[in-house]
């Protein structure tokens, strides 16, 4: 069983990284540049404040996004 399912997993790792990467090479959704502008959004600070990301325009900003699923 576990034989007959690993070229079935390979092909699917394969796929995966062949259109992964087809679509960073494309410049498509989620590629951005230096100079590229993002749309504004809105999220709560660590401290309650409810900020747009516009409020730093002009400045460094790093965004961190996870996940826990």
């Amino acid at each position: 069983m576990i034989k007959r399912m690993l070229p079935i997993a390979a092909l699917v790792v394969f796929l995966t990284l062949v259109l992964t990467a087809r679509h960073g090479l494309a410049g498509g959704a989620g590629t951005y540049k230096v100079g590229n502008k993002i749309a504004d959004f809105t999220f709560k600070s660590d401290q309650g404040k409810t900020v747009k990301l516009s409020d730093y325009r002009g400045k460094t900003v790093v965004l961190t996004m996870f996940a826990t699923w």
